[in-house]
């Protein structure tokens, strides 16, 4: 499986994906001149599945070029591109409308697949702290008693788990029931929260070596 980042060779690393929150990829990419800085200037290519983010951090380091990527613009992650949010109350209002407030503080963008009864959701009263985006953030997903997640699109998704079906080629390499997981050698990109041969998977970690790809899935 091929890999890339803005066109450049993946060489090593891992891109962890979990069910709930935003991806993370710590990469070492085949480049002698930094990445582009700006927010969701990045492409991570994983098998024609491509992801959009931004650079945290990067640095030179032995002839190739070491990434922290994370997803969309950063801004609710926990790293050092999360936004801050100033306090505000609401009254008799859809879930869409503290959503959105949040995530244009963030600088991310709402997926255009959250469903119309998720934002229709009323809060009768709401007080949103002030701090973090993140923070704000997952109270709100909380409130509400829904999954939330940045999507390969680095827009950000929150609803409902409905375990979609996906088609897999892939060689299983390990299974340990007890420690709940799958190995794969995938030949096609796995996300999270999908069904997967009758099994459902939650967090996907990618890890990638100058030879192979390898797929570590939580079975959930």
């Amino acid at each position: 499986m091929s890999a890339s980042v803005n066109g450049k060779s993946i060489l090593g690393g891992i891109v962890d994906m979990p069910a709930a929150g935003a991806w993370v990829a710590r990469l070492r990419v085949d480049a002698s001149e930094e990445l582009p800085a700006g927010a969701r200037a990045i492409t991570v290519d994983v098998g024609g599945q491509t992801l959009i983010g931004t650079i945290a951090r990067q640095g030179e380091y032995a002839g190739s070029l070491e990434v922290r990527i994370v997803a969309g613009s950063g801004g609710i992650g926990s790293g050092t591109l999360g936004k801050t949010v100033a306090a505000k109350a609401y009254k008799q209002v859809p879930a869409r409308i503290v959503a959105a407030d949040i995530l244009t503080a963030a600088g991310e963008t709402l997926s255009a697949t959250v469903s119309a009864a998720v934002l229709a959701q009323s809060l009768p009263f709401w007080h949103r702290h002030g701090g973090t985006a993140a923070s704000a953030w997952g109270r709100l997903m909380r409130a509400l008693g829904v999954s939330w997640r940045v999507l390969a699109d680095g827009s950000v998704w929150f609803g409902v788990e409905t375990w979609p079906t996906a088609s897999l080629a892939a060689d299983e390499l390990e299974r340990v029931e007890g420690r709940g997981f799958v190995v794969y050698s995938p030949d096609a990109p796995i996300l999270p929260a999908t069904t997967v041969a009758g099994r459902r998977l939650g967090a996907v970690v990618y890890t990638f070596t100058d030879a192979s790809v390898r797929v570590e899935a939580e079975a959930a």
